[in-house]
């Protein structure tokens, strides 16, 4: 049996005159997009829309057109396939979160652009000279212009901050996750060994929600505090569960070598694990319904 060997251009058009002929014919190719060659359109179907390969086009309007202005809504990888990938169809890779996070801050920033302009100006609670009041209120009125000015610019400052702090513990957060996964699911190949990284992995993910718990009250966003807070509370409840259920067939006999733990302890972690993001994904449904 000879295998398939694809090729394709940067806009996923197969190089047919270097490619080779096999079994099986694999169907996802450029991006992991699926090939469609029925009717002979040759075309990739992915997720949110159609790619045409020859054209370098999508055949549908972006679906996230409303955050790509300045380009046509028929692009394919902002015009650059070398550099970014849009396997769904929706958003090429990153772009559109660095954009989410920039519309973000700024519209957080453009609250302290007026007042921190009028400090640096010395403009704060000036009043005009043509008005008639005496010198005593002009300076009463300059005082609490510029307490309000730097109060408007410091309140900005720990919104920025608070902002800036749940965006690094959703990373966190997400990384952790990650490394936890990756533990369990390779426990089976390292013999267990890659288990020790799961409570590395849990213990920063679960210091990460705590920080979002903190930041959310202090932004006044209780019920997602409290969303942050109860998936580590689930977290800590079905690991220790996890654990007593392993110490359990311990004593009973029915783990009687390090192998059998491993996959005792890999079955009811990869459970635990889809429990906690089962629960994880129905509290922030029925947050997101309120």
């Amino acid at each position: 049996m000879e295998c398939a060997l694809e090729h394709y251009d940067p806009w996923g058009l197969n190089l047919a005159g270097i490619e080779r002929q096999g079994s099986p014919d694999h169907k996802f190719q450029y991006n992991g997009i699926e090939k469609q060659v029925d009717l002979g359109l040759n075309v990739l179907m992915a997720k949110y829309r159609t790619l045409d390969p020859q054209l370098g086009r999508w055949w549908q309007v972006d679906p996230m057109v409303e955050e790509f202005y300045d380009l046509t809504p028929y692009n394919s990888n902002l015009n650059n396939p070398i550099r970014y990938d849009d396997p769904d169809g929706d958003c090429p890779d990153c772009i559109f979160q660095l954009v989410q996070l920039y519309t973000k801050y700024s519209a957080i920033a453009q609250k302290a652009h007026a007042p921190a302009q009028r400090l640096l100006s010395n403009k704060s609670g000036s009043t005009p000279s043509n008005i008639n009041m005496g010198e005593s209120t002009r300076r009463i009125i300059k005082v609490v212009g510029v307490s309000q000015d730097a109060v408007k610019v410091a309140e900005t400052g720990k919104e920025l901050g608070r902002e800036a702090v749940i965006d690094a513990a959703n990373v966190a957060d997400a990384g952790g996750e990650a490394l936890a996964d990756g533990g369990l699911l390779a426990a089976p190949f390292t013999k267990g060994a890659s288990l020790s990284l799961i409570p590395v992995g849990e213990g920063i993910s679960a210091t990460a929600k705590m920080t979002k718990a903190t930041m959310y009250t202090a932004n006044g966003d209780y019920n997602k505090a409290l969303e942050e807070a109860s998936n580590v509370a689930v977290g800590a409840v079905t690991n220790k569960l996890t654990g007593a259920a392993i110490n359990q067939s311990k004593r009973v006999g029915n783990i009687t070598n390090s192998k059998q733990e491993v996959t005792q302890e890999t079955a009811l972690g990869t459970i635990s694990t889809m429990f906690n993001k089962i629960y994880s994904k129905t509290v922030e449904y029925f947050n997101e319904e309120k």
